[in-house]
């Protein structure tokens, strides 16, 4: 099973755990991760169905932007921006490259 951190507080929870009939539920061991890195991929027109019914059919409405929102839980931060392009990416999360259009400039909004 997996309990997102954000159910959780600080101290004083309690796991209940309710077995079938003839489960073991001694074997359920608990385990924190910690998250090393994340990855998004977002592109014009991704991701609302109203920009695909836009795309689709044409309509003359504006596209909504694509955003990628960024942040941390309090008293940690993000260290490094390993990858960013505004362009044509090659690659899969963890791999990417700069693809034939790429904006130098891409890293710059992370300084802000």
């Amino acid at each position: 099973y997996h309990v997102p951190r954000s159910w959780l507080n600080p101290t004083g929870n309690l796991l209940v755990i309710f077995e079938e009939w003839g489960g073991n539920p001694s074997g359920i061991t608990l385990v924190k991760r910690k998250l090393a890195s994340a990855c998004a991929d977002i592109s014009e027109w991704h991701p609302t169905l109203k920009n695909w019914q836009i795309k689709k059919y044409g309509k003359p409405e504006e596209p909504q932007k694509a955003k990628v929102h960024l942040a941390c839980s309090e008293g940690q931060k993000i260290t490094s921006i390993k990858f960013a392009s505004f362009g044509t990416p090659q690659g899969v999360c963890g791999s990417f490259k700069q693809g034939a259009c790429h904006s130098p400039h891409s890293y710059d909004i992370f300084q802000k």
